[in-house]
């Protein structure tokens, strides 16, 4: 598929006001509605804080690995898929992804299921998922702490997970998976792979792969975040903005 080329830019020292209002080791977070829901790693639970007054409200989870307990790490994931108010967590440790249920007129979270259920046989098949991203009617998640893949595990009725399909490695379009984020815009899917941003379809078909000058610092990714113009993604050495072309980011409203 042809797309106009790219612009780089990189952004260093940047000064931002900052508003401490969590004293805890926090891991990922994503917004849904009127709350942030972040991981706490140091209590493996899942914090929930109001928007409206910046009040941690919630707190769901404790360390263990039965339903409703969580084991996180500091590259846990979260993903919120507003149509069906779920909230899906990288349970790292315990290498599987779990399914919350979320509401907008309550901060209260509720265990739905996990990829270790029954239709998965009582048997992982996510070793150490990290970073994660709905898109369409599937999981996008990263796997593994070495041998990194890119997993795209669909989303069954009755909150259950499909088959997990494994994407990336050696002799495959995407390559070896180097640690890697992982975001998704409208029905793109966008995975920060090493010193390359990768664009894939809701289904994992590779679009295109753009290579980022990474400088001052390993090609390491450590967030990618996406909006109607722009990919941002966040190495140790800064952030570096990929200007994108419409038909890179997608058209039409979001439906996750």
């Amino acid at each position: 598929r042809s797309l106009s080329p790219v612009k780089q830019h990189e952004l260093f020292h940047g000064k931002v006001q900052l508003s401490k209002v969590l004293a805890e080791d926090v891991g990922g977070m994503v917004v849904a509605g009127p709350h942030l829901h972040m991981t706490l790693c140091n209590t493996s639970q899942i914090g929930t804080m109001c928007l409206a007054d910046k009040r941690l409200v919630c707190r769901f989870g404790g360390r263990g690995a039965g339903d409703g307990q969580l084991r996180l790490d500091v590259q846990t994931g979260l993903a919120h898929c507003a149509r069906r108010e779920r909230l899906f967590v990288s349970d790292s440790a315990n290498n599987r992804v779990a399914a919350l249920q979320t509401s907008s007129s309550s901060a209260e979270l509720l265990w739905l299921s996990s990829t270790r259920g029954e239709d998965c046989g009582g048997k992982s098949k996510i070793p150490f998922p990290t970073s994660l991203a709905v898109i369409g009617d599937n999981i996008a998640v990263i796997s593994g702490k070495q041998q990194n893949k890119l997993l795209i595990v669909p989303l069954c009725a009755g909150d259950s997970f499909g088959t997990p399909r494994p994407l990336g490695g050696n002799g495959t379009a995407l390559g070896p998976i180097k640690g890697g984020v992982v975001t998704a815009r409208r029905d793109r899917l966008f995975l920060a792979n090493g010193s390359s941003i990768h664009v894939l379809s809701s289904e994992g078909v590779l679009w295109q792969t753009i290579s980022v000058s990474v400088r001052n610092g390993p090609a390491v990714p450590r967030c990618i975040t996406v909006d109607d113009k722009r990919a941002y993604v966040l190495f140790w050495g800064g952030v570096y903005i990929v200007d994108a072309h419409e038909s890179l980011i997608g058209s039409g409203s979001s439906s996750h």
